[in-house]
């Protein structure tokens, strides 16, 4: 949670951005209600709890950016690995363009795609790439914005990888793109299969890569670009059916794992040395709140924490439901019992104020 509540907070502060700035750059504020629909909240209310977890899946979203990374880390991971026990020749390509330091981000991604469009469409370099993952990068530097592909390629058997090289350069630079690098990556992996992790981990970093450094009003404006644009994709053999059926093959392996761990506990309400149940504060929080408010030592809100953590931990385990019952029903007979003696309380209370009232009465 302390890691999620960092993200929550630049989150929060990347809407409260975008407000400012909307008049500037319109697609804030479609932006803006996108990132309001994920949510990881744990709602305590009169008795009630619940877990609520949504993605908005939404590319500028901080919250969704790790789990798009590390369900696309192990799809590439398959077919890297595919790659290397079919002898394939494979590595890295990346691509950039000229542009000058006056362009908005959104004018330098509109070339980068464009040029991307023609060089896609040249049967010569279709004819180089077997299969591929393709992502895109963008940094801020001292000619301004600058956006570029980074793409895991495979090269088909027929083609060598300098012949592959040499077509790739010269059709990019012809269709108006800049500088290329091409680096082999499968005689690597032979030698040392820990490589492939770098690979992956290199290759995917972009996917959720928030750039926290440049300022937000730097950020709104790219963010506002990238809006509605597909930002990583597969390419050639690893497209289409084959991709579906290598995320439902990973799906079903998760699952299939999730299955075989045995869930842990969740923390306890209450104090396990001397029994004293917490008092749980009615709040609605998030990762954020919940981190916060719990430095400041209330057990009640120390607790929301890790039973948050413990919930996004394990919502996918199949004994979750069961496990969240017991603490929901406890919780249910807890408020109950508690509000049933407020109630008895206030009821001898007031009959004891009707007691005093009639021996001041008494005549004598």
């Amino acid at each position: 949670v302390s890691k999620t509540a960092e993200r929550v907070k630049y989150k929060k502060d990347l809407a409260r951005a975008m407000a400012k700035h909307q008049g500037e750059f319109p697609e804030c504020r479609k932006l803006s209600s996108a990132l309001d629909k994920c949510s990881l909240i744990l709602d305590n209310n009169e008795g009630s709890l619940k877990f609520d977890f949504r993605l908005c899946r939404n590319k500028a979203c901080p919250f969704c950016s790790p789990q798009r990374l590390t369900e696309e880390q192990e799809v590439l991971g398959y077919f890297i690995k595919e790659a290397l026990d079919q002898g394939k020749k494979y590595g890295m390509l990346t691509l950039t363009i000229p542009h000058k330091k006056e362009a908005s981000a959104k004018q330098v991604l509109a070339y980068l795609q464009g040029t991307w469009s023609r060089f896609n469409s040249d049967k010569k370099v279709q004819e180089m790439f077997e299969g591929a993952f393709k992502n895109t990068e963008w940094t801020i530097g001292r000619n301004g914005f600058h956006y570029h592909y980074h793409i895991l390629i495979v090269v088909p058997d027929f083609v060598s990888w300098t012949a592959a090289k040499k077509v790739i350069q010269e059709r990019w630079k012809r269709v108006g793109g800049g500088f290329i690098r091409m680096n082999r990556y499968d005689q690597l992996h032979k030698v040392n299969p820990e490589g492939i992790k770098n690979a992956i981990m290199e290759m995917t970093s972009y996917v959720g890569k928030q750039n926290k450094k440049y300022g937000m009003k730097k950020m709104v404006e790219v963010l506002a670009a990238n809006y509605r644009k597909r930002f990583f994709s597969y390419l050639g053999t690893w497209s289409k059916d084959k991709l579906k059926a290598v995320r439902a093959l990973i799906k079903e392996k998760r699952e299939a794992a999730m299955r075989e761990i045995e869930i842990e506990a969740p923390p306890t309400p209450y104090d396990e040395e001397t029994g004293e149940v917490y008092e749980i504060p009615n709040d609605r929080v998030d990762p954020h709140t919940a981190a916060v408010k719990a430095r400041m030592g209330n057990p009640g809100y120390v607790w929301l924490r890790d039973y948050l953590e413990w919930c996004a931990r394990w919502f996918r385990h199949p004994e979750f439901e069961r496990e969240h019952y017991k603490i929901v029903r406890w919780r249910q007979e807890t408020f109950q019992d508690d509000l049933n003696a407020r109630r008895y309380e206030k009821l001898l209370t007031k009959e004891h104020s009707k007691a005093e009232l009639k021996l001041m009465n008494v005549p004598f």
